[in-house]
Protein backbone atom coordinates (compact mmCIF):
# COMPACT_ATOMS: atom_id res chain seq x y z
CA UNK A 1 0.00 0.00 0.00
CA UNK A 2 1.09 3.58 -0.64
CA UNK A 3 2.15 5.43 2.48
CA UNK A 4 1.27 8.78 0.92
CA UNK A 5 -2.45 8.54 0.26
CA UNK A 6 -4.04 11.22 -1.85
CA UNK A 7 -7.41 11.61 -0.17
CA UNK A 8 -9.39 11.01 2.98
CA UNK A 9 -11.32 8.23 1.26
CA UNK A 10 -8.11 6.37 0.44
CA UNK A 11 -7.00 6.69 4.07
CA UNK A 12 -10.30 5.21 5.25
CA UNK A 13 -10.08 2.34 2.77
CA UNK A 14 -6.49 1.56 3.77
CA UNK A 15 -7.42 1.61 7.46
CA UNK A 16 -10.32 -0.78 6.85
CA UNK A 17 -8.11 -3.14 4.81
CA UNK A 18 -5.49 -3.17 7.57
CA UNK A 19 -8.21 -3.85 10.12
CA UNK A 20 -9.34 -6.89 8.11
CA UNK A 21 -5.72 -8.02 7.47
CA UNK A 22 -6.13 -7.68 3.70
CA UNK A 23 -2.85 -6.34 2.38
CA UNK A 24 -2.61 -7.95 -1.05
CA UNK A 25 -5.07 -7.92 -3.92
CA UNK A 26 -5.14 -11.73 -3.83
CA UNK A 27 -6.30 -11.64 -0.20
CA UNK A 28 -9.06 -9.21 -1.08
CA UNK A 29 -10.26 -11.36 -3.99
CA UNK A 30 -10.25 -14.51 -1.85
CA UNK A 31 -12.24 -12.75 0.86
CA UNK A 32 -14.80 -11.56 -1.72
CA UNK A 33 -15.16 -15.09 -3.10
CA UNK A 34 -15.76 -16.47 0.39
CA UNK A 35 -18.39 -13.82 1.05
CA UNK A 36 -20.15 -14.65 -2.25
CA UNK A 37 -20.20 -18.34 -1.29
CA UNK A 38 -22.02 -17.45 1.94
CA UNK A 39 -24.75 -15.61 0.02
CA UNK A 40 -27.56 -17.44 -1.67
CA UNK A 41 -27.13 -17.72 -5.48
CA UNK A 42 -29.97 -15.35 -6.31
CA UNK A 43 -28.50 -12.58 -4.16
CA UNK A 44 -25.03 -13.11 -5.66
CA UNK A 45 -26.42 -12.89 -9.21
CA UNK A 46 -28.33 -9.73 -8.33
CA UNK A 47 -25.21 -8.09 -6.89
CA UNK A 48 -23.12 -9.04 -9.92
CA UNK A 49 -25.81 -7.60 -12.19
CA UNK A 50 -25.90 -4.37 -10.15
CA UNK A 51 -22.11 -4.05 -10.27
CA UNK A 52 -22.09 -4.58 -14.03
CA UNK A 53 -24.75 -1.92 -14.55
CA UNK A 54 -22.86 0.54 -12.33
CA UNK A 55 -19.62 -0.11 -14.22
CA UNK A 56 -21.48 0.48 -17.46
CA UNK A 57 -22.96 3.77 -16.22
CA UNK A 58 -19.55 4.95 -15.00
CA UNK A 59 -18.00 4.16 -18.39
CA UNK A 60 -20.63 6.13 -20.31
CA UNK A 61 -20.35 9.03 -17.85
CA UNK A 62 -16.57 9.14 -18.40
CA UNK A 63 -17.08 9.22 -22.17
CA UNK A 64 -19.62 12.03 -21.82
CA UNK A 65 -17.30 14.03 -19.55
CA UNK A 66 -14.44 13.70 -22.05
CA UNK A 67 -16.67 14.89 -24.89
CA UNK A 68 -18.10 17.81 -22.88
CA UNK A 69 -14.67 18.93 -21.69
CA UNK A 70 -13.56 19.37 -25.32
CA UNK A 71 -16.50 21.63 -26.20
CA UNK A 72 -15.70 25.33 -26.03
CA UNK A 73 -18.15 28.22 -26.45
CA UNK A 74 -18.21 31.02 -29.01
CA UNK A 75 -17.23 33.45 -26.27
CA UNK A 76 -14.20 31.32 -25.39
CA UNK A 77 -12.96 31.50 -28.99
CA UNK A 78 -13.62 35.29 -29.23
CA UNK A 79 -11.54 35.92 -26.11
CA UNK A 80 -8.85 33.52 -27.31
CA UNK A 81 -8.56 35.36 -30.63
CA UNK A 82 -8.44 38.81 -28.95
CA UNK A 83 -5.71 37.75 -26.54
CA UNK A 84 -3.80 36.04 -29.31
CA UNK A 85 -3.24 32.70 -27.63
Amino acid sequence: MNKESKSVLENKVEAKLKELNLFKEEDILNEEKEMLKKLNPDEAKRREKDLASHRNLMFYQELKNKRVSKIKSKLFHKIKNKVGI
